[in-house]
């Protein structure tokens, strides 16, 4: 993915208030999706996700 970043013209430069970090609501179906995919080959994964070699081959 190619993203094209500009300056904004008046920029807040005061520093960003912490956050708490929060869990992810759907951790448990995450975990499945990870493991599943793990087990998939090269190939099958760029066919399941329809992308190309030349984009595989950039994505690493």
């Amino acid at each position: 993915m190619i993203a094209v970043l500009s300056p904004s013209k008046s920029m807040d430069m005061d520093p960003a208030q912490p956050v708490d970090a929060t869990q992810p609501v759907f951790l448990e179906q995450l975990q499945k999706l990870i493991s599943t995919v793990r087990r998939f080959s090269v190939p099958q994964l760029m066919e399941f996700m329809e992308i190309s070699e030349e984009l595989n081959r950039t994505e690493k």
